[in-house]
């Protein structure tokens, strides 16, 4: 027996050594570089994660599993990996699957050379076979990846192999219909086999049993089929909710899902432009024109051939059944790659019947020769030239794995382990072992398709409440499904809201952690790192730029904002600090306190300062239910009324400051003019005719912007500064360094302050002034940007732009165009927006002002800003 062993062996000696030689190219081909290209893609996370689900916990899916596939692809997987000794023996998890889809494409190549050399009885064909589907630039671009195609196509190998022996005996029937059941139950695409194995089976089977040979086929395949049936039955998961047999309780239904991939349409054939099939033949053919024309050619002239040469009709059947199927419903790229063995097998048979043409025609065996070294030289040049390219990346050096493995490590590092993140699956694995090399575990790291289809993690784990996601991990993958397409509303939800705080790129590849960053918690975060940075323990608020001085107006942004963000204690330490450093004995507030002096030093008020810091303690005394405040905000408030506002011909109006009520004009700095205010003072205050001062700020934001003041027109913007005088004339303010009428960091503060009346108070007058007020909309709208000022006649001011300038204007927006606003925010105010350990800031961490108005912006855009009153 071992002598005839041996014997059989010298005889094929030839054989065995190309064979060996086709099976170390085909493993450098796969195996050199599969780490690192292509990209770990989701479906092989997917595929990773359900074996793991299947050894850890007996689940066939750690997400509720909804008979998509069938199981036994990933139950191989888990197979491979107890055999191998856990998921990162070969480094990441995906890892370790690629290399057992290299032990099943050598076998794969094993197989297909075998059979090739038995259909053709030619070396020279079986190796040409086995060459293109070893070096075909496609086929390593899918074969390398961890998907159930490259499973499935083992298994039809494998039958295949197992019904073409020499002598076809009932025993390989049954073999091969067990394999052939194998395959269905690992991709149900291979039912398209069927067909051509019935009819190989009809050829090969000897007369008296063939009827009885296809019956036990087919039969013992279908039983393997019904398995998945009855497992669903067995479940309760077969018929839908709501059927007789369905009952009423929620569950998923295999039924339902075959009804649903059924009715999945790629689009017609005939759309050549949008078609899936159309979109895939164009990638297919970028992949690997020689392998998909030369498939589709041969495909055509071995079925001509079959005609007279009946066994060649199986490998045709083979081959257009799956064409078939590749045209028709929602189809992947990777859909081809069963296909791929019995096109290369084509190609091979195609050479060799033109060979054989060649050589009865000139009567010379040497013709067949000639004809098939032509033929090798020609694919040897194709493959040389482009064997290496595919989708624009050297498959043996480009390197598109490592920013996704840098970005587990760094998830890892810097990311809590009870972080709820989306991702894309590649890392599912990774991140939800301990096994993995970092000892580390996320049992809320979820796949992007989850959160928003499966209902034990939208509502179990989210409760449907996107914000409750704190990290999404992007690839392009999961930006094309879920957010370009709109098909998953809670991924785009939050990355609308989000900041990008990592990326990891490669090769055309790679992750982009974001961090949701809404509105609310935004104030939350910049409100704490304000604290941090900007105010002393004794609740002065420093100015890094201006020699860490204070001024009422920055004590005045901060009281406001405590109450706010109901920060009972800052508030209390502030207005303190504030009551007893800056408060005159008038009861207002001088205007700056010198840090290098430790005292106030000027005298002269801002009566902004003064009106926000009354408005402050009112809505603190109401929050926090505090008498004192509320005496101390009446103070105040009879205070600005007799010393900052001055009667102009029977009118009361908001001057300067108190320096500004003797003066014979009125000097006004529109922002400062607050009529939200004013209703509340005229509640605390009765006995003035604070009412009388809403009407007048409106009256100046319209005389002030539509005046032309030192201009030659006006594009209706407020100015920084403007007067009136005594015959009601609105003019240019003449006090020294205060005769800006540019629209800059003092005027676009009145937009924000009319939108709040807006929206406090439903003003019609803020609406109309603001919808009259058209020249920054139309900035926005022509130019896609709104510089940090403008001159009274629609100049830049300065060419730049900046968060205060946003934070400012988006009020305009947010009352007259919502969306624009939504835009707006997450385009400007949100991308100039930025976290690192120490602090949380727009633009400039060192301008306190530009941290107070982005603020006051973000706050007023997403409805932050309530009137305690």
């Amino acid at each position: 027996m071992i002598t005839k062993f041996f014997k059989k062996i010298e005889k094929n000696k030839l054989t065995i050594s190309v064979l060996l030689i086709l099976l170390i190219i085909s493993a450098i081909a796969h195996g050199y570089n599969m780490f690192h290209f292509p990209y770990f893609e989701d479906d092989e996370g997917t595929y990773m994660s359900q074996a793991w689900s299947f050894i850890t916990s007996g689940q066939l899916a750690p997400y509720t599993y909804w008979y998509d596939h069938a199981p036994l692809g990933w139950i191989f997987i888990s197979f491979w990996v107890k055999l191998v000794g856990g998921f990162f023996t070969f480094g990441t998890s995906i890892q370790t699957g690629r290399v057992f889809m290299l032990m099943l494409h050598l076998l794969s190549t094993l197989f297909l050379y075998i059979i090739a050399k038995r259909l053709s009885k030619s070396t020279v064909v079986a190796s040409i076979a086995t060459l293109i589907f070893s070096i075909s630039p496609l086929a390593i671009y899918f074969q390398r990846r961890v998907l159930l195609d490259n499973i499935m196509t083992f298994w039809v190998l494998l039958t295949l192999l197992v019904l073409t022996v020499k002598k076809l005996k009932l025993r390989h029937i049954y073999v091969g219909a067990i394999t052939m059941g194998v395959a269905c139950l690992t991709k149900e695409n291979a039912i398209f086999f069927i067909p051509g194995f019935i009819v190989l089976i009809a050829q090969r089977s000897h007369n008296y049993h063939r009827s009885f040979a296809i019956v036990k086929w087919l039969t013992v395949v279908v039983l393997f089929i019904a398995m998945y049936i009855v497992y669903a039955l067995m479940k309760g998961e077969f018929f839908p909710v709501g059927s007789l047999l369905g009952g009423t309780s929620p569950h998923v239904s295999l039924w339902t899902t075959i009804q649903f991939q059924v009715s999945r349409s790629g689009g017609s054939i005939f759309d050549f432009k949008h078609s899936l099939f159309w979109l895939n033949m164009r990638i297919w053919l970028a992949g690997d024109k020689l392998l998909i024309l030369g498939g589709m050619v041969s495909t055509l002239f071995i079925g001509l051939i079959s005609i007279k040469k009946k066994l060649y009709i199986p490998y045709v059947l083979f081959s257009l059944f799956l064409s078939y199927y590749l045209t028709h419903g929602v189809v992947n790229d990777f859909y081809i790659i069963p296909l791929i063995p019995f096109f290369t097998l084509l190609i091979g048979l195609s050479m060799f019947e033109i060979g054989n043409f060649f050589q009865r025609i000139f009567k010379n065996h040497s013709v067949y020769f000639i004809t098939s070294f032509v033929f090798i030289l020609l694919v040897g040049t194709y493959y040389a030239k482009y064997g290496y390219q595919s989708r624009g990346f050297n498959i043996y050096s480009s390197d598109q794995t490592i920013a996704q493995i840098e970005a587990l490590t760094w998830i890892r590092t810097n990311i809590p382990t009870n972080s709820i993140f989306s991702m894309d699956n590649y890392g599912y694995v990774d991140l939800h072992s301990l096994q993995n090399p970092s000892k580390l575990a996320y049992p809320y790291a979820e796949y992007y398709w989850k959160i928003d289809e499966d209902p034990e993690i939208k509502y179990g784990i989210l409760d449907n409440n996107p914000a409750s996601i704190n990290v999404l991990a992007i690839t392009p993958q999961a930006d094309v499904d879920g957010i370009k397409s709109g098909a998953l509303p809670i991924l785009s939800t939050v990355i609308n809201h989000s900041a990008p705080i990592k990326t990891f790129w490669s090769a055309g590849w790679g992750v982009t952690l974001w961090q949701p960053r809404y509105p609310n918690q935004i104030l939350s975060i910049t409100w704490n790192s304000y604290k941090n940075n900007f105010i002393s323990k004794n609740g002065r608020t420093l100015d890094p730029a201006n020699k860490n001085n204070t001024t009422s107006e920055a004590q005045a942004y901060l009281l406001l904002r405590a109450v706010w963000e109901n920060d009972k204690t800052q508030f209390e330490t502030s207005w303190t600090w504030t009551k007893k450093s800056t408060q005159l004995s008038n009861h207002l507030f001088g205007w700056e306190w010198i840090n290098n002096k430790n005292s106030l030093v000027d005298g002269g008020t801002a009566s902004d300062a003064d009106e926000d810091i009354a408005l402050s303690l009112a809505m603190a005394a109401k929050k926090w239910n505090n008498s004192a405040y509320l005496n101390e905000s009446k103070d105040i408030i009879q205070a600005i009324w007799d010393n900052e506002v001055k009667l102009q011909n029977g009118k009361p109006y908001l001057v300067a400051g108190n320096w500004a009520k003797n003066r014979n004009n009125v000097i006004i700095d529109p922002s400062y003019l607050a009529p939200y205010e004013y209703r509340v003072f005229a509640q605390i205050d009765p006995k003035h005719q604070w009412m009388k001062l809403v009407d007048s700020s409106y009256e100046v934001f319209n005389g002030c912007s539509s005046s032309v003041l030192d201009k030659e027109m006006s594009v209706n913007l407020v100015p920084d500064w403007c007067a009136i005088t005594a015959t009601g004339k609105f003019t240019t303010s003449t006090e020294p360094n205060l005769t800006s009428t540019s629209y800059s960091f003092d005027a676009f503060r009145s937009t924000w302050r009319i939108a709040l009346d807006y929206e406090w108070n439903k003003e019609l007058r803020a609406k109309k002034f603001l919808e009259n007020s058209t020249f920054i909309r139309n900035q926005w709208k022509q130019k896609g940007k709104i510089l940090v000022g403008y001159t009274h006649d629609g100049k830049p001011w300065e060419n730049y732009e900046s968060a205060v300038a946003y934070g400012a204007n988006i009020g305009n927006f947010v009352v007259t165009d919502p969306e624009t606003a939504n835009v707006i925010y997450q385009k400007e105010l949100l991308n100039k927006f930025y976290e690192n350990s120490k602090s949380a800031y727009w633009e400039d961490p060192n301008n306190y002002y530009t941290q107070n108005w982005a603020w006051f912006g973000t706050a007023l855009y997403s409805n932050n800003l309530p009137n305690f009153w």
